[in-house]
C-alpha cells in the first residue's frame, strides 16, 4: 500500500507541476556595484558591502531576496565623510526570479522609506527598479520609473518618498528573469542616511481550465490501479 500511495502521489504531483507551471523556488543570485561622484567605486561583486569606503562615503548594504519574485527589505546605510555635497549610486541586482504569469504581463512595484541624520533641507534620494526577461545582472530593460524621496527640513528627519511606483511590463514569461534596483542619494558633508528598498513582482496566476482539471482528476484512479498492479507483480 505504501508503494501504491508513493507511486500515485509522485505521478499526480508531476502532472500538476506540468499543469500549473515551473517550480517557483528557483535559485536566486545577487550582485552589487556602486560609484561616487567624487571618485571611487566597488563591484560588481557577490559580497554585500559592509563598511566599505567608496570615495568619501562609507557604505553598508543588506539584501534579502524573497522567492519567487521579490527583491524586498533591502537596507542601505551610507555616510558622507567628505567636506562637500556628493552623490552615491548603488545597484543591487538579482537573477533567477520567477512568477506564474498565466499569460498576463508581469507587474512590478517599488517602495522605499528611510531616515537621515544631520540632513540638509532638500536632500534627496531616488529608487528606480528594473526587470529583464533575459535574466542578466544589472540589465536595465523594463523600468518602474524613478521614485523620489526628499528631506523637508534640516536635522534628524525622515525621507518623504513619492507613492509606490507600479508598472505593468511587456513580458509574460514565468521566469527566470532579473530584478535590478538603482539607488541614487545626494548627501551633504557629515550626513548619514539609512533606507529600506523593495521591488516586488506579481501577475495573475494561471487557473486550470475546468475540462483540463477534470481530465487530471479522472486519471487518478487509473494511476492508482496501475501502481497497485506493479506492487503486486
Amino acid at each position: 500500500m505504501r508503494t501504491l500511495i508513493r507511486a500515485g502521489t509522485l505521478t499526480l504531483a508531476a502532472m500538476l507541476a506540468l499543469l500549473l507551471g515551473p517550480d517557483a523556488r528557483a535559485a536566486i543570485s545577487l550582485m552589487y556595484q556602486g560609484s561616487a561622484s567624487g571618485g571611487g567605486s566597488f563591484g560588481p561583486t557577490a559580497v554585500a558591502p559592509s563598511g566599505v569606503t567608496v570615495g568619501n562615503f562609507t557604505v553598508t548594504v543588506s539584501a534579502t531576496p524573497i522567492a519567487p519574485g521579490d527583491l524586498s527589505g533591502n537596507t542601505i546605510d551610507v555616510k558622507n565623510t567628505g567636506a562637500g555635497t556628493e552623490t552615491l549610486t548603488i545597484q543591487i541586482s538579482g537573477t533567477g526570479f520567477t512568477v506564474a504569469s498565466g499569460g498576463n504581463p508581469v507587474t512590478y512595484m517599488n517602495s522605499a522609506s528611510g531616515t537621515s541624520t544631520n540632513a540638509a533641507a532638500g536632500q534627496n534620494a531616488t529608487l528606480q527598479g528594473y526587470t529583464d526577461q533575459g535574466n542578466a545582472f544589472f540589465a536595465l530593460t523594463n523600468s518602474t520609473g524613478p521614485q523620489l524621496g526628499t528631506v523637508a527640513a534640516a536635522g534628524n528627519t525622515t525621507y518623504n518618498f513619492a507613492p509606490n511606483q507600479t508598472l505593468s511590463s511587456t513580458f509574460t514569461q514565468s521566469g527566470p528573469f532579473s530584478i535590478t534596483q538603482v539607488f541614487t542619494i545626494r548627501l551633504t558633508a557629515g550626513t548619514n542616511a539609512n533606507l529600506t528598498l523593495s521591488t516586488s513582482t506579481s501577475a495573475p496566476t494561471a487557473v486550470p481550465e475546468p475540462t483540463t482539471l477534470a481530465l487530471v482528476l479522472a486519471g487518478v484512479p487509473l494511476l492508482a490501479y496501475r501502481a497497485l498492479r506493479r506492487a503486486r507483480a
